[in-house]
């Protein structure tokens, strides 16, 4: 994963390369959870907490996965939210390594947005 410095504005979080693939709010209309895009990967290297992107308004509001600690929920955040969570003991970045995946791929490696899944009652027989 790549260090990037502290964002001036909240959208500087996520470098411009990464920023023009995240479809807007709202883009993923009805489509079913499993099958939108993790579009983009923000991490505190100081905790467990990671943030994956479905969607954006372009400038602060987000759409997407929040998990720490086994913990997964699906829903809006800020990234001004996290912007403020920058201190001397944090370390708040966009990982660049980070490949937009399906969310059915990312249970994959992220056990906990099974349980997210599996608990709003969709079918996870057929994911593998």
């Amino acid at each position: 994963m790549n260090r990037q410095a502290h964002p001036n504005r909240p959208a500087d979080l996520i470098p411009a390369t990464i920023a023009r693939r995240i479809p807007r709010l709202g883009a993923s209309g009805e489509a079913p959870l499993l099958e939108v895009t993790a579009q983009a990967k923000v991490v505190d290297g100081a905790s467990s907490w990671r943030w994956y992107l479905i969607e954006w308004d372009g400038e602060d509001a987000c759409y997407g996965l929040i998990l720490t600690a086994g913990f997964a929920v699906a829903g809006q955040f800020t990234l001004s939210e996290l912007a403020a969570l920058q201190n001397p003991q944090s370390s708040i970045r966009c990982d660049t390594d980070f490949e937009p995946c399906s969310v059915s791929e990312l249970i994959k490696t992220e056990p906990a947005v099974g349980q997210l899944v599996a608990g709003s009652g969709l079918n996870l027989v057929n994911l593998e």
